[in-house]
């Protein structure tokens, strides 16, 4: 199951949410922190869930009335290697691929 979970999520990240680049996500490698922005524009509501490569959840957050989110990495003791961060907001979705270094 997992594996047809990230299949279609690889799909979907080369398909419709390559398509849309008006998110930033950084640094790339990341360490400490993740950020993530709409080029300035404040979102609202915004719901982010981090995969690792297997498809686990390995993190999940809501936001509110912002235009910068932040990710502390610290606290989710991650190993490194390559995960997907799944940005919903109102209106759009993205999927971007992040590289964790300690």
């Amino acid at each position: 199951m997992k594996t047809i979970l990230l299949s279609l999520i690889l799909v979907f990240s080369f398909g419709l949410f390559a398509q849309k680049t008006d998110v930033l996500v950084y640094p790339n490698p990341a360490k400490e922190v993740i950020n993530i922005s709409f080029d300035g524009v404040q979102q609202n509501n915004v719901s982010i869930v981090m995969l690792d490569i297997l498809g686990n959840v390995v993190h999940k957050s809501q936001f509110k009335n912002n235009s910068v989110f932040t990710i502390n990495l610290e606290d989710l003791n991650l190993s490194n290697g390559f995960y997907f961060i799944k940005i919903e907001t109102n209106s759009n979705h993205y999927l971007k691929k992040i590289v964790i270094k300690n």
